[in-house]
């Protein structure tokens, strides 16, 4: 099939039903044509999204759900995304627990919707500054085990609370490998409804 060329869309990410994205930045996805979820799409609430940041995604021409469309997001940030119809961040749909975004969401719990505090979201740099509200919002069930990329202990051990996201600004040599970015980088989408998707920084 030969992709339209007026489509400019490109999502991140699509997950099916009982599929689950975990440790990932989204950012770059976009939408159009009446389509939803810039940065993710989920099938139903079985869909997971966990310990990720969907930052700078969007949803075009009457599009809903710039940052995440339906699932469930825990331990997230979702933020800084535009929809043009309506739902900026995500959908009515979604169900956030223990995350970062705004409007505050009405299904789920423990949700924040300070802004973030990224230490330079113009450059790309989506980590979090050390007094970021993010840092230690998280629940401990949804964090992962082991260190974070850093080599730090995910759970803070004063507080026993999950730390949603490295706090310490990187190096320039570090900067290159401390995140996993999944960005849309391809002007189209394919007809099939496969998206173009680099992983890139890992």
């Amino acid at each position: 099939m030969v992709s339209d060329p007026e489509d400019r869309a490109v999502r991140c990410v699509y997950l099916t039903n009982g599929a689950s994205l975990s440790g990932f930045t989204l950012t770059s996805g976009l939408v159009d044509r009446g389509r939803h979820g810039g940065g993710v799409f989920c099938e139903s609430l079985t869909a997971v999204v966990a310990n990720c940041v969907l930052s700078g995604n969007e949803a075009l021409d009457a599009g809903m759900g710039g940052g995440a469309y339906g699932g469930t997001l825990n331990n997230c940030i979702v933020y800084f995304n535009t929809a043009e119809a309506s739902f900026d961040n995500y959908d009515s749909s979604s169900t956030l627990n223990y995350s970062c975004t705004t409007p505050l969401s009405i299904n789920g719990v423990g949700n924040i919707t300070n802004a973030p505090l990224f230490v330079d979201q113009a450059s790309g740099n989506l980590r979090l500054q050390s007094t970021s509200p993010c840092i230690n919002a998280g629940l401990n069930a949804f964090a992962p085990v082991g260190p974070d990329l850093d080599g730090n202990l995910r759970i803070d051990s004063n507080n026993g609370n999950c730390l949603e996201q490295e706090a310490t600004e990187p190096t320039v040599d570090q900067k290159s490998r401390l995140l996993c970015f999944i960005k849309a980088r391809s002007t189209h989408e394919l007809e099939s409804g496969f998206s173009v998707i680099s992983i890139t920084s890992c």
